[in-house]
């Protein structure tokens, strides 16, 4: 008996589980990815959560560990910015060493980008260093 993984819900079900279709150009009948009982379901904020930290390489539980010592807050200014892209919200993001992959936590996008454009990584934490110092001692005049 054959069987498929349905998109949705990620479990190998038995064929009879999903719903065909049939594709007029080709002249066949095809069986749709999503199972009989994930049809209308909306999978799709629960998939985006778990992808969202799992691309990382952590786990859900290791990911959700960290959205709460964050306090799903921004871990530089304390902010909860959630902004809007392409009509969709998007929450705050993960911060992490590119060199070794390391998570660091969860930052605003501002403060992300900000780091971002400082490069800081082990090897440029002193240009954010000198910019800050710089900052002071413009401040000071």
């Amino acid at each position: 008996m054959s069987t498929r993984i349905c998109r949705v819900c990620k479990i190998e079900k038995p064929l009879s589980a999903f719903n065909k279709n049939y594709n007029k150009v080709a002249k066949k009948n095809y069986t749709l990815k999503k199972c009989k009982s994930c049809v209308g379901i909306d999978f799709s904020k629960y998939h985006r959560e778990v992808r969202r930290f799992t691309k990382y390489g952590l786990t859900p539980e290791e990911g959700q560990k960290i959205v709460n010592i964050a306090g799903n807050k921004c871990e530089i200014c304390g902010g909860t910015e959630k902004i809007k892209l392409r009509g969709k919200t998007r929450g705050l993001c993960i911060d992490h060493n590119h060199d070794t992959g390391h998570v660091r936590g969860l930052l605003c996008d501002r403060c992300n980008q900000g780091l971002g454009k400082f490069q800081v990584d082990s090897k440029y934490v002193y240009l954010l260093e000198k910019a800050m110092q710089y900052i002071k001692r413009k401040e000071q005049l």
